[in-house]
């Protein structure tokens, strides 16, 4: 039996046990790149932008826009993490 309502389906089926599956189909709005790989992560007073650490590197990244803005990096050496100062 199935029944459907908007993007949501109910599958049983008529075997000896009954499944039911739940299925939500959904449309992409936007890709975001890879963000952050772990360690510090600070959004901006402002909240448009963010920095994150992500690969070794220091990322600024644009809320908004969904795009890594620019990156920081040590030459020679890895950044393990950073803090924000208001001075």
């Amino acid at each position: 039996m199935n029944t459907e309502d908007d993007d949501i389906m109910i599958d049983v089926s008529d075997n000896q046990e009954e499944e039911v599956r739940l299925t939500k189909h959904l449309n992409m709005v936007r890709e975001v790149p890879p963000l952050y790989t772990g360690g510090s992560f600070h959004i901006m007073k402002n909240e448009r932008h963010c920095l994150a650490m992500r690969d070794s590197k220091i990322c600024v990244f644009d809320l908004e826009q969904s795009k890594v803005l620019t990156v920081i990096a040590q030459e020679n050496e890895e950044i393990i993490c950073f803090a924000v100062s208001p001075n």
